[in-house]
């Protein structure tokens, strides 16, 4: 993922224990993501495959679909890469993380 090394990624957790450490860290908290379809796609399915579920009870708030309804409810045009991550950071004036 965000400019992982094979090295580093041959030193890191099993997808087992990363998924339980990831499950456990998001339990009973509101999930806050960036394009939501990618993260349900991903997390459902590691829900199929490690727990035989087939989603996880999970509130998940999506600051591209809050971006794209408040400029659908102003009739503003969407400018290209207008939705993008890194355009909403400088937007909004928020700092980057260290996957950007």
């Amino acid at each position: 993922m965000h400019q992982l090394t094979d090295d580093e990624l041959k030193c890191g957790l099993s997808l087992s224990d990363a998924i339980n450490k990831l499950l456990y860290q998001m339990d009973n908290r509101v999930i806050i993501v960036h394009f939501n379809k990618i993260k349900k796609s991903f997390l459902s399915q590691v829900c199929r495959d490690f727990y035989q579920i087939n989603t996880l009870p999970l509130i998940m708030i999506d600051t591209l679909e809050i971006e794209r309804r408040k400029i659908q409810q102003t009739q503003q045009y969407i400018k290209p890469n207008g939705l993008r991550l890194f355009s909403l950071r400088v937007k909004y004036n928020l700092p980057r993380h260290k996957g950007a």
